[in-house]
């Protein structure tokens, strides 16, 4: 009876035009977002040393003549710094010598975090390499060296774009989407109780049928769009390489995995997040018993913690709620300022789906108990 019931959901979701709209959204916003993201400021690594080469010109403008007898240390420190810079945007540009690149990286990182051991009183501290900065340059060249991985060097590729579209995916979009798809799911059941009591099958039956039609549409829309959006950025400009690092903030450092690696954590915990929003609007749908209520009150959910943070009230909600966004997570957006990492945010959405899933149990129970209770009162008065 289960697969008759499974079967006929899939028939009404099909049949939905909002379940279509939500498809093409998802479908549509891979290749649309590649137009934008290839449109954008995106700067190459070569413009990069540029910059950085234009960052030591300040400095030796800004220092005092001086410095050199007062600070030798610090003089030749620069002047290191500035000389390998220099031959970075050779190997960059007309040398083409990427490899001579990634081998004298290692030396440029050592001058840059022997700065801040010296000390740099001099100079302002926007002309100087944060720490955090040189940690995830040693993180990628580390993991490239090691590797024996190319340098990508260009600013636009397939494996950037990919982890850039998912990165603005991630967040309050997904949410809203996976909402917007499954805002209605028990109006069906309360406005053709008829229809639906000729499946006798238990409600929790019906919610797992439920969960499992929605993740599936939801999941095989955002495979097609992702996969029309990996066809199309390849046409359009350099593949690129999808064992090139990425950075990854964990126990309080940063580590550099593989891009394929990074999209597949990405995908593991949109699979969680969507089955705890799914979840969470069955339950607001329980209780409120309106589509457009549900819709409002799951936003509401995620949005409200954040503003009362931005007014210096703090939210017990909104930490557990920011697990949502979880590339925020995984970059260290974060997890710098919480001490949580990738696990424990899948980690608390598992046990939080748990938690709604029985308190979905509690609340029909609850509903049941108090129908069976009114009927029992309709009767009691007619009697009378």
């Amino acid at each position: 009876m289960f697969w008759k019931y499974f079967s006929f959901e899939a028939k009404l979701l099909i049949k939905s035009k909002k379940m279509w709209l939500v498809s093409f959204l998802l479908i549509l916003f891979f290749p649309i977002y590649f137009m934008i993201y290839s449109q954008a400021d995106t700067y190459s690594l070569y413009h990069e040393k540029y910059a950085e080469g234009d960052m030591m010109n300040s400095i030796f403008n800004y220092i005092q003549e001086d410095l050199e007898e007062n600070n030798e240390e610090l003089h030749r420190n620069l002047l290191e710094q500035n000389s390998i810079i220099n031959f970075q945007k050779y190997y960059l540009g007309a040398g083409s010598d990427h490899e001579a690149y990634v081998e004298s990286m290692p030396e440029l990182i050592e001058l840059r975090l022997e700065i801040h051991e010296i000390g740099y009183d001099e100079i302002p501290d926007h002309l100087i390499v944060p720490r955090e900065e040189v940690e995830k340059d040693d993180a990628i060249i580390s993991y490239i060296d090691n590797n024996n991985i190319p340098l990508q060097a260009e600013g636009v590729t397939t494996n950037s774009y990919m982890i850039a579209a998912f990165t603005f995916l991630s967040g309050i979009f997904f949410y809203f989407i996976v909402v917007l798809s499954s805002s209605d799911s028990l109006i069906y059941e309360r406005h053709h109780r008829t229809v639906m009591n000729g499946f006798p099958i238990s409600f929790m039956k019906k919610v797992l049928s439920k969960v499992t039609l929605h993740f599936l549409f939801i999941f095989t829309s955002l495979t097609i769009g992702a996969l029309i959006g990996l066809f199309y950025s390849s046409n359009h400009t350099d593949f690129g390489h999808f064992m090139y690092p990425v950075l990854f903030y964990s126990n309080g450092e940063f580590h550099a995995i593989a891009t394929w690696e990074y999209l597949l954590l990405i995908i593991v915990a949109y699979v969680v997040i969507t089955i705890f929003t799914l979840l969470l609007t069955l339950l607001l749908n329980l209780i409120l018993k309106n589509a457009y209520a549900t819709i409002l009150v799951a936003l509401g959910i995620l949005l409200i913690p954040t503003l009362m943070t931005q007014v210096g009230i703090e939210s017990p909600l909104q930490l557990f709620i920011q697990f949502i966004d979880i590339t925020s997570v995984m970059s260290g957006e974060l997890e710098m300022t919480t001490n949580l990492n990738y696990t424990h945010a899948v980690t608390w959405l598992t046990i939080g789906s748990i938690i709604l899933t029985f308190a979905i149990y509690i609340v029909h129970k609850l509903n049941y108990i108090n129908f069976n209770w009114s009927s029992q009162q309709e009767r009691s008065a007619r009697s009378d």
